[in-house]
């Protein structure tokens, strides 16, 4: 692998009519770290790596939206990197999805596809995806302006990695005044890795795009690190608690546990004993919480409440089982569950100083019993970020009610009109148009509720099988019949098919 730090001009261009005082803060932001280059910056680039025979290239940008607007600039601006021929076999191949039934979406930009250059992002549908992917390991896409997203797992080798900015954004608390943090030297490795086709090239090459010394002395920092080792992603959430104490009452044999979990492997050898009591805290500030809700007995027993737990994973758990056991999706029609869960799978979290000022909101007050629901699923949100603020201190969860309109009309919409594509269309260019930002993200939303509402079928048989009453079994027996007629509602070819 062969590194260069190249120099970019920073872009430092504030908006039409700001203020004198806003125009010297873009001045500033020009000179920190967190600095990006121009547009311009990345125009001559591209023309220096095509002269050189470096392409084909994958830029890492981490923000979608300034992979869109980037997209359009090369586009507009920049070379075309593609021959009469290339652009032709990439005429061809759009149409073969086409002719072939694949549906690929209604953001692909086939004009800058047949220049050379194409976005790869969770902003993308799987279809597209699979077609930039084609198109670039073919090599008549040259140029790929990627997330950190592309820099694992997907078989996109490139000859050139260009990285443009040595910080990415992050809304965690290590994020600086600016949301931003260091990348760390895996991640920085890991993309650069994405250089060098096998059997195709000799060496890859690696570009930094650095606009001022700060920057350089980042990447140089990077250059020189070896990767960080890695770390386990172990979570112990209310399911792993709720399986344990079905099978144990002592604690100690949880806590020897732990002590032989990856998570608390100190890379020197043995065991870290601080990452120990970390996962026993979590354990024992989620085990009150599931006494305080009544996952668990008096006699230290799983109640009906703790045995549906144990079929749920991911998400936001003791919500969930809490307006499942309070009934409060009774009288709500399939469409209108799935409206529910889709807030549901899809909480938002920011730090509290971000989010102090966001409510939950819907507009429909007037279908009582659903904004009710939503009521209740936003203030057990709420309720559970308080119970929960020893562990998530900086925390903020966000029950948002346009994604609950957004899987409320996709569901609505198939229930009514049986082409899918067109609803689709009209999905994304329809009303909610100004409150989603791709159709990645749509995805995102649609496919997560999916995921919940098939585990929320385990949920419901359980619930019928330990609940005591034929009034509660019932209860359970008809929210399964809702839950299965919400999933074909969303699950619906060729958007969501499940061989995509």
């Amino acid at each position: 692998m062969r590194f260069k730090i190249s120099n970019a001009i920073a872009d430092i261009r504030a908006p039409k009519g700001n203020s004198k005082k806003e125009k010297i803060k873009a001045k500033k932001d020009g000179i920190s770290a967190s600095a990006k280059p121009s547009f311009e910056s990345y125009k001559y680039l591209t023309e220096k790596l095509y002269n050189e025979e470096k392409l084909p290239a994958i830029y890492f940008i981490f923000s979608r939206k300034e992979c869109r607007k980037l997209l359009k600039y090369l586009c507009s601006e920049g070379k075309v990197l593609t021959t009469q021929k290339e652009r032709s076999e990439i005429e061809k191949i759009i149409k073969r999805y086409k002719n072939s039934g694949i549906y690929i979406g209604e953001s692909v930009n086939p004009h800058a596809l047949m220049n050379g250059y194409a976005v790869h992002s969770a902003g993308l549908l799987p279809q597209q995806k699979q077609l930039v992917e084609e198109l670039f390991q073919k090599k008549l896409v040259k140029v790929v302006l990627a997330t950190e997203t592309l820099s694992a797992g997907i078989n996109m080798p490139a000859r050139t990695t260009v990285i443009s900015t040595p910080r990415k954004p992050t809304s965690t608390p290590d994020g600086g005044s600016d949301h931003k943090r260091n990348l760390t030297p895996n991640e920085f490795h890991q993309m650069a890795g994405r250089a060098g086709r096998r059997g195709i090239d000799k060496e890859g090459f690696c570009i930094a795009m650095s606009c001022n010394p700060t920057q350089l002395e980042l990447y140089q920092n990077l250059i020189k690190q070896p990767s960080n080792s890695l770390k386990s992603s172990f979570n112990v959430d209310y399911s792993f608690i709720a399986n344990y104490l079905t099978e144990f009452k002592d604690d100690y044999i949880l806590i020897n546990t732990f002590s032989k979990s990856l998570f608390a492997h100190n890379p020197k050898g043995g065991i870290d004993e601080s990452k120990v009591k970390e996962l026993t805290r979590a354990y024992r500030v989620k085990k009150d919480i599931m006494n305080r809700d009544y996952y668990i007995d008096n006699n230290a027993k799983l109640t009906i409440k703790g045995h549906l737990i144990k079929n749920l994973n991911g998400y936001e758990q003791t919500p969930i089982i809490n307006l499942v056991c309070d009934k409060v999706f009774a009288n709500l029609d399939a469409v209108q569950i799935a409206g529910v869960f889709g807030g549901l799978a899809n909480i938002e979290y920011d730090t509290r100083e971000e989010n102090k000022e966001k409510a939950f909101y819907s507009g429909r007050d007037m279908d009582h019993d659903f904004f009710n629901a939503l009521r209740k699923a936003s203030f057990e949100i709420k309720d559970y970020e308080k119970a929960s603020s020893a562990l998530y201190p900086d925390r903020s969860m966000t029950f948002d009610g346009d994604i609950v309109e957004h899987v409320y009309n996709w569901a609505d919409l198939n229930k009514h009109h049986g082409n899918s594509r067109s609803n689709w269309k009209e999905m994304y260019f329809g009303n909610i148009n100004n409150f989603v930002k791709d159709e990645g993200s749509l995805f995102k939303e649609i496919s997560s509720t999916i995921d919940l509402l098939k585990q929320m079928i385990g949920v419901a048989s359980e619930g019928e099988i330990y609940s005591d009453s034929e009034e509660d079994k019932q209860y359970y027996r008809e929210l399964g019949k809702k839950i299965r007629v919400a999933i074909q509602l969303h699950q619906k070819e060729p958007i969501l098919d499940d061989n995509i």
